[in-house]
């Protein structure tokens, strides 16, 4: 039953192809293990980038501003102080916006919860001197510590196998009548947008050969070449230390490849490569989250942002900064990601 929950996209398949790729590298635990190992290693590597790059990225790629509107519905919905769950809180930069919208003396209680210890300690700083609790686990984990009044998930549901579990465990940590917000979440009405693909795609190829122009232009293309191979033997990958630890800690015999690391970290993700297998859904319809997992939570607001996929707009030229506005404007619920806020009625 457990590997039927979260093996999504053509089961069957699905799981004979991640049964082989677990038998190549080694892993000697269950297909959930198999995962949560992963993206857990994953997660506390990738910890130190997240403290030192991420608030920046966050705060100009456009999701900052429709999670805090998010965040903003919520509190227009109550008028007393609350007790926030804010689960898989990362490195805090979430953390940051709560503190803009409340007030402390308008929180009874923030809860901290995260499965990586190194994000969790980085996340502390950010607390201040609201009411604070920190847990080193996920929903089942923080559940003795409410029923609370809010939870909140920012870029944390599409790395979740197991939806069935995750949902029923908020639904029962949530008040009768308490909030949800739902913060940066992949979109799937924007990878069924034609128009909004097609561009993805003319702007893609236009950087490609951009770059490749530039390369061949700078007369010290040789040179840099060379210092990057040197670099790169000194500076391990991402998925390299990933693959590393995975050896190390928990007897792995061969490495993961980056598209799968990548696949069982960002599971619910569509990357539109072939091979190996393929766990999740590709993005999210809110329409069918409520149907499937929030039936008795009404749906009380939702926004999106970002037309150019995993890349940030702010980083783009401005030709496609502005491509970016227009289709903002002709499909505003077509984003890359989105951020919605759901009530529990009962």
């Amino acid at each position: 039953m457990d590997e039927i929950q979260f093996i999504l996209f053509d089961h069957q398949n699905s799981m004979s192809k991640l049964k082989s790729t677990m038998e190549r590298v080694g892993a000697k635990s269950r297909p959930n293990e198999f995962i949560r190992i992963v993206s857990n290693v994953y997660h506390a590597v990738e910890s130190e980038k997240y403290a030192t790059d991420m608030p920046a990225e966050f705060k100009s790629c456009g999701s900052y501003a429709i999670f805090k509107q998010a965040l903003l519905k919520a509190k227009s919905a109550f008028n007393r102080p609350v007790s926030v769950l804010d689960l898989g809180c990362g490195t805090g930069y979430d953390l940051d916006v709560l503190q803009e919208v409340y007030a402390k003396d308008e929180i009874k209680q923030f809860v901290c919860a995260d499965i990586s210890s190194e994000m969790l300690n980085y996340c502390r700083g950010k607390v201040g001197d609201y009411p604070s609790r920190f847990v080193l686990g996920g929903i089942e984990e923080s559940l003795p510590l409410g029923p609370y009044d809010l939870i909140i998930t920012h870029s944390l549901v599409h790395h979740i196998p197991n939806l069935v579990n995750f949902f029923e465990s908020l639904r029962t940590g949530l008040e009768i009548g308490g909030g949800y917000v739902m913060g940066h979440e992949p979109n799937k009405r924007f990878w069924n947008n034609p128009e909004c693909m097609s561009i993805v795609e003319q702007m893609q190829t236009s950087e490609r050969r951009k770059k490749q122009f530039h390369k061949y232009l700078e007369p010290q293309r040789y040179v840099s070449k060379i210092t990057g191979m040197m670099r790169s033997t000194l500076n391990e990958s991402l998925e390299g230390r990933v693959n590393r630890i995975l050896q190390k800690d928990f007897g792995f015999a061969n490495d993961l490849t980056p598209q799968e690391i990548h696949r069982l970290v960002d599971v619910h993700i569509p990357d539109g490569l072939p091979g190996q297998f393929k766990i999740g859904l590709d993005g999210f319809d809110w329409g069918q989250l409520q149907k499937n997992f929030l039936q008795n939570f009404e749906l009380k607001w939702v926004a999106t942002t970002s037309y150019m996929g995993k890349t940030n707009p702010a980083h783009l030229p401005q030709k496609w900064q502005e491509v970016n506005r227009d289709l903002a404007v002709k499909y505003p619920l077509d984003g890359a990601v989105f951020s919605a806020f759901w009530k529990k009625d009962s």
